[in-house]
C-alpha cells in the first residue's frame, strides 16, 4: 500500500462524510473502578488517582496494540527500543519499569527474571478494560505494585445471552499481517469465551547504521469459564497463553569484526543476527462466595505464571531462562450502614507465593547460577473503606508481608474523595509507601559482561498525590489537575565498567511533577479528549568531591497527547486524529572504554495517528488507519530508531447476539 493510497483511505473519505448529519450518540464514563481498592468502587469516589479505558475508546481510537494505547494516557513514559515486537518498558510517574505491577484478569503477569513486563505484543482486540491506578499502591498488592497498577482485563461472556463470535483481519505496510477471532455467550449458570489473536511483520531496520529488517511475530490464545452455582457461589477460571519471536539488533562485543572500542561506532547499534524466541502462560481459578444480600463477599483464588525465554545473540549459545510463580490468595469483605447514613466495608486478605527462577548460558562457567534460585513469601492485609453521605469517601489500607529472602516489610496507603454536586468539584488524593524487592536476575543473573548481587535490599518510597476535579457545562467539559510527588531509597542502579553489576544507591531519588487531563464533548458526536504530564525524576550522583542530582534515564520531563472523535452517518461512520507527544529525554550510550557509558539526549517527538472506520452493514465494519503520519524520526533509547510512517486497512465481522 503506498503512502499516497493510504492517505487517501485516512483522510478523502470523512471529507464526504463531515457533510452528513449525525444523530446523537452519548457515550457513558466508566463508573466502576475494580482494581483501586480492595473491593470495585465508583470512579467518583476513589481517591487515587485513576484512568480508566474502555473497549469502546480503544476501538474508535484505532489502538491496535495495548503500547498504542498506554502512549496517549497520563504519568506514562514508553521506552520501545525498536518497533512491535521489541521489548518495551513502561514507566509510571518517573519510576522504573519494575515498580509497576501488571494483572491481566487478576493475575500478576510481571517477568520473574526482572519483575517487569513487557508490553510489546497486547493486542486490544479482545481488552474490554484498561485501569492504571497511579502512587504507591503497595499498601494494597505489596511490591510489585511500588509505583502503580496498569489492569488488563479481557472479554467475557458474563451477563450475555446467546452465542456472538467477532473476527477482523488487517494488513499493511512493512507486510504486516494481523488477524484475530473471538467466540463468547451465555446460557443459563454458564458463560465463557475462547479467543485467538496473531500477528507477523517484516519490520524494518531499527539501527541508524544498518540495512537489514527485523521483524517478530507473536500468537495468543486466551479463555474464560465461569458457573454461577445458586444464587451464592460463583466459580471462574481463566487461562491465557502467549508466544512470541522477534529480530533485535545489538551493539558490537570483543571478537566481533566491527568492535571498534573508542571509535565512531562504538556503543552503537549494529546489524546483529539476534533472535529472542518466548512463550508464557498465565491463569486463575477464583470461587466466589456472597450472602446476606451481596454485602458479604469471600474470594479464594489460585493464580499461576510460567515463562521461558531463548535468546540466541548471532553464532553465540543461546541465554535461556525459566521462571515460575504461584499465588493463592482468600480476600473476606463485608459491608454495613448505619442509621447516619454512612457506608461501610471492611476487607482482609491473606495471600501465599512462590516463585521459581533458572537461568542456563550454556557459554559460560557459572554452575551456581544454573542451578536456579528459589523464594516465597506470605502476606496479609486489611483495607477499611467509609462512605459518607456528604460526598466524602475514605479508604485506609495496610499489608505486611513476610518474606524468605529479605526484610520483612510493612506498607500502607491512605486515600480520599470530596465531592461538591452544586459545584461539580471533586477532590481527590493519597499517600502511601512503595516498595520493590530486586528481580532474580539483579540477584543471580549473569551475562558475558554482567553480574548480579545477592546482597541488593528492597527499594522503597513514600509518596502522595492530590488534585481536584472540575466539570463545566453540565460535565460535557471535565478537567483534573493533580500534583504528585515521592522519595525513594536504595534505588537499584547498574555499575558500569568492564564487567557490570547492580547496587543500592546511597541518598534519596526524588520524583514529581503534574498531571492534567481533560475530556469535551461540545457535541453529542464529537469526543476530545488531552492529557499533560510534567515529570522530574532524579537520582543523587557523585564523584570524588562533587556530590550533585541528575536526570533519571528514559524520563522525559514532558508527554502529552490529544484526540478527536467525530461519529457520522447516524453513528456508522467514525474518525478519529490523534497526536502523542514525548519531551527531550536522556540515555546512556554504553562504550568499551573508560568511562563505559555516556549520558545522551534523545531529542523530542511527536506521532500523528488518524483512522477512519464505516460500518458497512450491522455485522461488518470496514476500516483505515495510518500511524506517524508525519514519519517523524525517533527514538526511545539510545541508536534504536522507531517505526516510520505506517498504513493498514481491514475488515471487522460480528454475527450472533
Amino acid at each position: 500500500m503506498s503512502r499516497l493510497t493510504a492517505g487517501a483511505l485516512v483522510f478523502t473519505l470523512p471529507a464526504a462524510l463531515i457533510a452528513s448529519t449525525a444523530s446523537a450518540q452519548e457515550v457513558e464514563l466508566p463508573e466502576i473502578v475494580i482494581y483501586a481498592n480492595q473491593v470495585p468502587l465508583e470512579a467518583s469516589k476513589v481517591g487515587s488517582a485513576v484512568t480508566v479505558v474502555t473497549e469502546q475508546q480503544i476501538r474508535e481510537r484505532g489502538q491496535t496494540t495495548l503500547t498504542e494505547v498506554l502512549r496517549s494516557l497520563p504519568g506514562i513514559a514508553l521506552s520501545q527500543p525498536g518497533g512491535r515486537g521489541s521489548n518495551t518498558q513502561v514507566r509510571l510517574r518517573g519510576a522504573e519499569g519494575n515498580h509497576v505491577l501488571v494483572l491481566i484478569d487478576g493475575v500478576q503477569a510481571n517477568s520473574l527474571a526482572d519483575a517487569e513486563f513487557n508490553f510489546a505484543d497486547i493486542l486490544t482486540e479482545d481488552v474490554e478494560r484498561i485501569e492504571v491506578i497511579r502512587g504507591p499502591q503497595s499498601g494494597l498488592y505489596g511490591a510489585a505494585a511500588h509505583a502503580g497498577v496498569i489492569s488488563i482485563v479481557t472479554k467475557s461472556g458474563r451477563g450475555q445471552k446467546g452465542t456472538s463470535l467477532s473476527a477482523s483481519v488487517e494488513a499493511g505496510t512493512q507486510g504486516t499481517l494481523t488477524g484475530s477471532a473471538l467466540l463468547r455467550g451465555g446460557h443459563g449458570p454458564v458463560y465463557g469465551s475462547i479467543g485467538a489473536q496473531a500477528y507477523r511483520t517484516d519490520g524494518y531496520n531499527i539501527s541508524r547504521l544498518g540495512s537489514e529488517d527485523d521483524g517478530s511475530s507473536a500468537a495468543i490464545v486466551n479463555g474464560k469459564l465461569g458457573f454461577d452455582l445458586g444464587s451464592h457461589w460463583n466459580v471462574e477460571g481463566s487461562l491465557r497463553y502467549t508466544d512470541r519471536r522477534d529480530e533485535f539488533d545489538g551493539t558490537a562485543s570483543f571478537g566481533d569484526s566491527d568492535y571498534d572500542p573508542g571509535g565512531p561506532t562504538d556503543g552503537y547499534v549494529l546489524d546483529r543476527d539476534n533472535v529472542r524466541n518466548s512463550d508464557s502462560a498465565l491463569g486463575r481459578v477464583a470461587a466466589t462466595f456472597t450472602a446476606l444480600d451481596g454485602n458479604f463477599r469471600n474470594i479464594t483464588s489460585a493464580d499461576f505464571l510460567t515463562e521461558s525465554s531463548n535468546t540466541r545473540y548471532g553464532a553465540a549459545a543461546p541465554s535461556i531462562f525459566q521462571g515460575d510463580r504461584q499465588t493463592y490468595t482468600n480476600k473476606t469483605s463485608y459491608s454495613f450502614g448505619s442509621r447516619y447514613g454512612e457506608r461501610q466495608t471492611l476487607t482482609a486478605v491473606v495471600d501465599y507465593q512462590v516463585e521459581e527462577f533458572q537461568q542456563d548460558a550454556t557459554d559460560l562457567m557459572a554452575p551456581f547460577w544454573i542451578t536456579g534460585q528459589e523464594r516465597d513469601r506470605t502476606g496479609i492485609a486489611g483495607e477499611y473503606l467509609v462512605d459518607l453521605p456528604f460526598g466524602t469517601t475514605v479508604s485506609a489500607a495496610v499489608r505486611h508481608d513476610w518474606n524468605d529472602d529479605f526484610e520483612d516489610s510493612t506498607t500502607w496507603r491512605l486515600a480520599a474523595s470530596h465531592r461538591l454536586e452544586k459545584t461539580r468539584t471533586r477532590f481527590h488524593g493519597s499517600v502511601g509507601t512503595g516498595i520493590t524487592n530486586p528481580g532474580f536476575f539483579e540477584q543471580y543473573g549473569y551475562g558475558p559482561d554482567f553480574i548480579g548481587n545477592p546482597g541488593l535490599k528492597p527499594e522503597e518510597s513514600l509518596g502522595f498525590d492530590i488534585g481536584v476535579e472540575q466539570g463545566f457545562l453540565d460535565n460535557r467539559l471535565l478537567i483534573d489537575v493533580t500534583y504528585f510527588q515521592s522519595r525513594l531509597e536504595d534505588e537499584i542502579v547498574t555499575v558500569f565498567s568492564p564487567i557490570n553489576t547492580v547496587r543500592n544507591l546511597d541518598g534519596t531519588s526524588d520524583r514529581k511533577g503534574v498531571e492534567v487531563t481533560a475530556t469535551f464533548s461540545p457535541v453529542d458526536w464529537i469526543d476530545l479528549s488531552a492529557n499533560y504530564t510534567y515529570t522530574l525524576s532524579e537520582q543523587p550522583f557523585s564523584e570524588g568531591e562533587i556530590s550533585t542530582e541528575v536526570l533519571e534515564i528514559r524520563r522525559p520531563r514532558h508527554t502529552g497527547s490529544l484526540y478527536a472523535t467525530a461519529r457520522f452517518l447516524e453513528g456508522r461512520a467514525r474518525l478519529t486524529l490523534g497526536a502523542a507527544y514525548t519531551g527531550d529525554q536522556t540515555d546512556t550510550r554504553f562504550t568499551n572504554v573508560d568511562p563505559f557509558s555516556l549520558t545522551v539526549v534523545l531529542p523530542a517527538y511527536t506521532l500523528v495517528s488518524a483512522k477512519i472506520d464505516y460500518d458497512v452493514t450491522k455485522q461488518v465494519t470496514a476500516f483505515a488507519r495510518a500511524e506517524n503520519i508525519l514519519d517523524e524520526d525517533h527514538e526511545d533509547a539510545f541508536s534504536y530508531q522507531g517505526a516510520g510512517f505506517a498504513a493498514y486497512a481491514g475488515l471487522k465481522v460480528r454475527l450472533g447476539d
